[in-house]
């Protein structure tokens, strides 16, 4: 990436980088599709994989954005499809059931920010995407934003900069499952932080009030339904819009390209029993991953086929740390993931292999 960057800006441009623009990730991201001849189909949806035992393998139907549909067949499947790959952008009911949809948006939706210029507007969340989302629509106009969060105050350290050790990050995998638990559950509790930079972005704005420990108490519309009506233990807030910074959650029963394998895939809740006052329910629904990131079966011998499927998505961070959805994980997740889909198909082939080395006689002189 240096020398791609440098080539392309200049040799003295690199040290003096501080972000990486994710317009110039996405130039340097095309170089290299480009670069290596990789065979990227955008604009395209996965359905519900299904194994074909008499032809050993997965079929997969695609559907293009314009319609287009076309059934491809694979051996192994790697399931690459990021932080919220093994579930979905969570907006509580209690948001959905009370709120027009025209009334607010999640984060990871494209939201009319011009829009928002001379607006009431409220953020739930406290990470990173609620931050970004109030600096931004601050800096369109809005009149006002204030930010609420239910944790007593805001997190200030950040446990993933001590995870970015060898120790963590390449051996996570090898402890015994109750310290998997322990220490990932501990990262949850001590929460993420937003960026020192976007913190200071948006709270850089007089009109940018933070309130922490405010859970939602009461959320209703009003002004005929053209306005949000907030409440807290702390107070009463009126919004002309609603922004959801609330996360995912995990649950593979909402991802439709697993619809046919769900049944079969062993989740930590049916492996592991956390100690008293230890209980998630978000963690007890993760995959229960093999070494190389493959499902692994509920019940022994229903569904062998399930191994070829490799999870590498955020819904690895128990089994396994920080892998599909982790940058500073990838130098060890990534042997680890391709050597379980090269383990896959060696052992599926060992006796075609056999075979071609009984026929080998190639002489060297």
């Amino acid at each position: 990436m240096q020398a791609w960057y440098e080539a392309k800006f200049g040799n003295d441009t690199w040290e003096k980088l501080d972000q990486f623009p994710k317009e110039i990730w996405a130039d340097y991201l095309y170089w290299l599709r480009i670069t290596l001849g990789l065979p990227v189909q955008n604009d395209t949806k996965a359905g519900a994989m299904q194994w074909l035992e008499n032809e050993r393998c997965f079929s997969i139907p695609l559907v293009a954005k314009e319609g287009t549909q076309q059934l491809v067949f694979a051996r192994t499947v790697v399931l690459a499809t990021g932080i919220e790959g093994s579930g979905a952008w969570h907006t509580p009911p209690q948001i959905s059931d009370n709120l027009p949809a025209h009334l607010y948006a999640h984060t990871h939706t494209e939201i009319g920010f011009p829009d928002l210029s001379g607006k009431r507007v409220a953020v739930l969340g406290a990470g990173a995407c609620a931050f970004d989302n109030a600096a931004v629509a601050l800096e369109h106009g809005a009149h006002e934003v204030n930010l609420f969060f239910r944790r007593s105050q805001m997190v200030r350290v950040n446990p993933y900069r001590w995870a970015e050790f060898t120790g963590f990050l390449k051996h996570h995998a090898d402890l015994p499952d109750a310290d998997k638990w322990k220490f990932i559950l501990q990262l949850v509790k001590m929460g993420q932080l937003p960026p020192k930079s976007t913190y200071q972005r948006a709270t850089a704005f007089e009109n940018f009030h933070i309130h922490p420990d405010s859970p939602l108490t009461e959320l209703r519309t009003t002004n005929n339904g053209e306005g949000v009506h907030l409440e807290t233990p702390h107070g009463r807030f009126e919004a002309d819009f609603l922004i959801v910074g609330t996360g995912f959650q995990t649950d593979l029963g909402v991802r439709p390209e697993l619809t046919n394998l769900l049944n079969h895939i062993a989740l930590w809740r049916d492996r592991f029993t956390p100690p008293e006052g230890q209980r998630s329910e978000d963690l007890l629904r993760h995959p229960y991953l093999g070494a190389n990131f493959e499902f692994q079966e509920k019940v022994s011998g229903e569904a062998p086929y399930l191994s070829a499927v490799f999870n590498y998505t955020f819904g690895c961070l128990l089994s396994l740390g920080f892998g599909g959805a982790s940058i500073s994980g990838m130098k060890y997740s990534l042997p680890r993931v391709v050597a379980g889909v090269t383990k896959c198909l060696y052992l599926e082939d060992k006796d075609a292999y056999f075979d071609s080395l009984l026929a080998y006689g190639v002489e060297d002189f």
